[in-house]
């Protein structure tokens, strides 16, 4: 069976900061081009990079390109922009800095009006080259500041600072004042995480008791759980790396514990929720985008089933796909007002964004009055700092709400 999907946000806790962490034995493929344009029309090529495949852990993302594939060939297909056809230029930068400068010379040499959805450890590599040669970066990933710093910059989602502050206020707001986390043991990156999880459990006036770390080759679950139960905790926030996720989750079951518990999307695949069978259900999983009821998220659903048959849907690639479409949505706005469908007047438009419709996938984004979170590490930026709910239910993750949760405020 592959392993999908693991590395969602795996890869970007191990990216705080510690980029260099995940980086040895990471692969990175050459640039490939689909989407070839024709009857005359002239080509517009965006930019799908990403650390889609890592040879040495064996993980896969083939989903996050997929989603920039499916939108692009949606609207060439209904011929959106008239006298044009979109181009995907594909690179896999790996976990590498090597490999993601490549790929963004490349992506440059191609003539990429933008590089789409970005989610990986390596933004510092990425956005400079990305910057010399006036290329926006829509939909990147918040991983490190850098993400939120580079001018060229223009993240939709509040990335791991929202991901790890959600996960506290997710099992608070099914009342769970008195709290444990369970996180892997990735290093300095742990410490990291626990800094915006304690930030939020502060913010919101819970007690953070036991914090468990769990040890990359842990075999016995039984001591992990009774360190996460000791003291009664009325919930417990998690943020496993890989299978041991789906371990810790059933043995914590099986030792009884029925309080809510939170999840990090990156490891709450279906593959993991089918293996759990009932032991899934009620798990909560903030997620990064509205991707199943929003108007923009069932587009989604719908392109990547007719497109992208077979592959994986989450919040990342919901990213990836978002991030084209409104790469697509400036393109003919630009053209209509007259303008050459470039980079250069792409990163212009991207920066005067104001209430900008996501089709309900974010909140209205707005790029000229960026918010700055309250965070224990400075990011200076953000065009959407919040999370929507997820749970599994029945077997599925299911979105619970359409309301957007800013976990960097109080409840």
């Amino acid at each position: 069976m592959r392993h999908r999907g693991v590395r969602v946000l795996a890869a970007l806790c191990a990216g705080v900061l510690v980029a260099g962490l995940a980086a040895a034995g990471a692969s990175a493929d050459t640039g490939t081009q689909s989407g070839g344009g024709s009857g005359g029309k002239k080509k517009i090529v965006i930019g799908a990079l990403g650390p889609f495949f890592d040879s040495n852990t064996g993980t896969e993302s083939t989903e996050w390109p997929a989603a920039v594939k499916a939108r692009v060939k949606a609207f060439n297909k209904a011929n959106e922009l008239p006298g044009y056809t979109l181009e995907v230029f594909e690179c896999d930068t790996g976990l590498d800095p090597n490999a993601t400068e490549k790929c963004a010379r490349d992506g440059a040499d191609e003539g990429i009006v933008a590089a789409v959805g970005f989610n990986g450890t390596t933004g510092g590599n990425l956005l400079p080259i990305l910057e010399g040669a006036g290329i926006p970066a829509v939909g990147t990933i918040p991983v490190s500041p850098v993400e939120t710093s580079n001018p060229v910059s223009f993240p939709l989602t509040s990335g791991i600072p929202g991901a790890f502050e959600a996960l506290p206020v997710a099992i608070g707001n099914e009342g769970a004042n008195k709290q444990s986390l369970v996180l892997s043991d990735i290093g300095a990156a742990t410490s990291i995480a626990e800094l915006f999880v304690q930030a939020s459990v502060d913010r919101q006036g819970y007690e953070l008791g036991a914090t468990v770390r769990v040890p990359p080759d842990v075999a016995d679950f039984a001591p992990i759980v009774a360190s996460a139960t000791e003291g009664d905790p009325e919930g417990i926030s998690s943020f496993i790396v890989g299978q041991p996720a789906g371990t810790f989750i059933q043995a914590l079951r099986q030792s009884g514990f029925d309080g809510p518990v939170s999840a990090g999307s990156a490891f709450i695949s279906q593959d993991l929720i089918d293996e759990l069978g009932s032991d899934a259900n009620g798990l909560l999983v903030p997620s990064l985008l509205s991707w199943q009821k929003s108007k923009g998220g069932k587009q989604f659903n719908k392109e990547m089933k007719k497109y992208a048959k077979g592959e994986v849907l989450n919040d990342v690639a919901a990213n990836y796909w978002l991030s084209t479409w409104v790469v697509g949505q400036q393109l003919k706005a630009i053209v209509k007002d007259g303008g050459t469908p470039d980079a250069a007047s792409l990163l212009t438009a991207m920066g005067q964004l104001t209430d900008y419709n996501t089709q309900g996938m974010t909140p209205p984004i707005t790029t000229t009055e960026p918010v700055v979170v309250d965070s224990p590490i400075p990011f200076e930026r953000f065009y959407n700092q919040t999370v929507v709910p997820f749970e599994v239910k029945k077997g599925k993750l299911t979105q619970t709400s359409t309301k957007f949760v800013d976990p960097f405020v109080k409840q």
